[in-house]
């Protein structure tokens, strides 16, 4: 990891700690939209932690064809979803995806959500995720 990013690792995961309280799990739920900024950090992880939920619910069809996201770290940022992975345009964009895989981290690095959202005008989600600490 880059050394000017450490800085922002340390608070995010100090935030990150005290949202686990004493179970060690964290249960975030994150709204986005088009307008978004990308890519949005979610949380800085250590090595050791565990991502073993992430869904993600589009509530409001993007009108771009060409909208994408992306889940996953700054070092591999489709590692839970890849782009074109989840429908953000027409009929089949109100569906729920879930990624139901263990992801444990190596390394230290900051989970992101990555909105492409095209020329889009619209479009909103919703982005659950589990992290055992």
């Amino acid at each position: 990891m880059r050394t000017y990013l450490r800085p922002l690792v340390d608070e995010l995961y100090a935030r990150t700690r005290s949202l686990g309280g004493e179970s060690g799990e964290i249960v975030a739920k994150v709204p986005f939209t088009f307008a978004t900024p990308s890519p949005l950090v979610l949380q800085a992880v250590l090595p050791g932690n565990v991502l073993d939920r992430v869904s993600v619910l589009i509530q409001t069809p993007f009108n771009d064809p060409t909208a994408t996201i992306q889940v996953g770290t700054t070092t591999d940022p489709d590692l839970v979803f890849v782009p074109g992975a989840i429908v953000l345009f027409g009929p089949l964009s109100g569906l729920t995806y879930e990624d139901l895989s263990l992801y444990e981290f190596t390394m230290s690095d900051l989970l992101i959500l990555t909105i492409s959202s095209g020329a889009s005008t619209m479009g909103a989600g919703l982005l659950l995720y589990k992290m055992k600490l």
